[in-house]
């Protein structure tokens, strides 16, 4: 008969808090929804979604096939696309908080569960992740059930093939989520070399063969889609110096996004956990956690090329579960110091949080971010600023006078995918798409230019990449759309015969 503690029942003041955090959890999302500008890997999948099932392939070959079925599904409700986009990941942030509090019960901590989630509340990378439609936050929230299904199935007394299978299947559906949540398999493999009795290894690691097993059974079901066939290209590299000095560009970046995304103070609590993982307060779940926190990310820096701190995510819920659990052991069972050093640690870790949360609202801008997520979502060709003034322009071109034709470069950067997903449903404007590098390009556009206006938006990077003006003698500059970090910018040409 098993000798575990069952959680405890739960009680009014229990409820209360979760419902206090869940609160506080939409009153900084849903104000901060449209804060960021429209990014460019929002854009692609969100016209995969409107296209839903014509660019299933693409979907594919990315790796990313549940996200874009949930938004394929959302999309038909008659409302921005962009904003129900972000909802779905405001709805997964939310069921990833939920199930932070269910995981502090499974791991016999429910008070560790309420920090952790309100941790979540304001982190600043979940909280930025949350308010992108893009699939880091969907798999935050199915990465909650790996953790507390690795745990049920490494402290069970019995166990056998049928729970390992599920696991890989869990394990499995994450990875359709984003391919790289096969990296998860660490969680059941260290649940077993922390968690179970040692006299019980051998058997535990054998039936892992059937969970392995049946997480590869669900990438063969896609294999004759290439699934995830482009993040796989992403790993590839050809020298080991090239390696190396990736890996410690990776290493920099992921150390720098740590300390300021989870952030620093939390740390602190996480490096007194592994210096007192053999006494208390620190326990072996603790332990384990913070061990397979560091075995994802190890994984990444040594598997991946450029990687992004969002890559990291599924992480921060091993990091923030590690952290409760060692503060409210520490606040229970330390010493004066210790319990002194958790109660500043939470308290900087929150402010920070805080910090960050307003400024993100009231200015993204000047929010701190790290440099490549200040990059790609704010700086860059990526990011949309200067876009909805850019298509209510275009649409204005087309309603007031005659239709016109909006010529779009065969390329995925935003200013054609954005473009394309904002004013593909508008009667008096044609788009078509052209490969303006090809020698043709003249060609198709006095074609074009023979019937209607021809408009052509571009971004600076094209501009210059593709010596515009002097390939398209043609083409008379009518608007420029400046990004407000930099000199990217967006233009739109109008080409005449």
């Amino acid at each position: 008969m098993s000798t575990k503690p069952h959680a405890p029942t739960i009680a009014g003041p229990y409820v209360v808090s979760v419902l206090m955090i869940v609160g506080v959890f939409l009153l900084v999302r849903l104000p901060s929804l449209l804060a960021l500008p429209l990014f460019n890997d929002e854009a692609i999948y969100l016209r995969r979604a409107v296209r839903f099932p014509g660019m299933l392939r693409d979907t594919l070959e990315d790796g990313k096939l549940i996200q874009e079925l949930v938004l394929a599904a959302i999309l038909r409700l008659p409302f921005d696309e962009l904003v129900l986009g972000r909802l779905v990941s405001v709805l997964s942030g939310l069921g990833t908080l939920v199930a932070l509090v269910y995981a502090g019960r499974v791991l016999q901590s429910p008070r560790a569960g309420l920090i952790a989630a309100a941790l979540y509340v304001m982190a600043p990378l979940l909280v930025l992740h949350d308010l992108l439609a893009i699939p880091d936050s969907l798999l935050t929230f199915i990465s909650i059930f790996v953790i507390t299904a690795s745990f049920r199935w490494a402290t069970r007394e019995r166990t056998g093939r049928r729970e390992a299978a599920l696991l890989g299947v869990l394990i499995g559906f994450a990875a359709m989520v984003k391919l790289t949540a096969v990296f998860l398999f660490w969680l059941p493999v260290l649940a077993v070399l922390t968690l179970t009795p040692r006299a019980q290894w051998p058997a535990r690691l054998a039936l892992l063969r059937t969970a392995l097993i049946a997480l590869l059974a669900c990438m063969a079901l896609l294999s004759p889609w290439h699934y995830g066939g482009r993040e796989l290209h992403k790993a590839e590299f050809h020298t080991l110096p090239g390696r190396v000095g990736q890996l410690i560009e990776n290493t920099k970046m992921s150390a720098h996004s740590l300390l300021l995304y989870l952030p620093a103070p939390l740390l602190m609590i996480v490096a007194l956990a592994w210096m007192h993982r053999r006494r208390p307060p620190t326990n072996k779940v603790v332990f384990w956690l913070v061990l397979s926190s560091g075995a994802f990310i190890v994984t990444f820096l040594v598997a991946g090329a450029t990687i992004f701190p969002r890559y990291l995510l599924p992480a921060y819920p091993l990091l923030l579960l590690a952290s409760a659990l060692y503060a409210d052991r520490a606040w229970q069972e330390g010493r004066a110091l210790q319990r002194t050093l958790v109660a500043a640690a939470l308290t900087l870790a929150l402010a920070w949080n805080g910090f960050f949360a307003y400024q993100l609202w009231r200015d993204p801008l000047h929010a701190p971010l790290a440099p490549s997520d200040r990059q790609w979502y704010l700086g860059s060709w990526t990011a949309g600023y200067g876009l909805p003034e850019l298509h209510s322009w275009l649409a204005e071109q087309a309603t007031s006078a005659a239709p016109i034709t909006v010529v779009l470069h065969d390329r995925q950067r935003l200013i054609h995918i954005g473009t394309d997903l904002r004013l593909r449903e508008y009667d008096d404007i044609q788009l078509v798409t052209i490969d303006l590098v090809q020698d043709d390009a003249l060609a198709q556009l006095d074609a074009l230019a023979r019937r209607r206006r021809v408009f052509i938006p571009i971004d600076e990077e094209e501009r210059v990449a593709f010596a515009f003006e002097s390939r398209f003698e043609r083409a008379a500059l009518k608007q420029t759309y400046p990004n407000p970090l930099g000199t990217m910018q967006f233009l739109v040409y109008e080409y005449t015969r």
